[in-house]
């Protein structure tokens, strides 16, 4: 579907959407690489929700942990 989409805009960014939290606790966004998803998407937006800012924080640089180790550390996490 993402390669339909740049075809027709090759500005378009085609986003991995409204993902919370727990989509990283739950190696959610682990299988989502397993799978070979990468290409699907050129950003991958988070909810993080928490009880405190330090928490929201530490579940970002989690999610951005993984997007690097799997080599996508040059797309955005919003």
């Amino acid at each position: 579907m993402s390669a339909a989409i740049h075809k027709a805009d090759k500005h378009a960014q085609v986003m991995l959407g409204g993902l919370t939290n727990r989509a990283a606790r739950s190696g959610y966004i682990g299988r989502l690489y397993a799978a070979g998803a990468a290409p699907s998407f050129d950003v991958l937006a988070l909810h993080p929700y928490g009880a405190t800012v330090s928490t929201v924080l530490a579940e970002i640089r989690e999610v951005r942990t993984l997007m690097v180790n799997n080599g996508d550390g040059s797309k955005r996490c919003r």
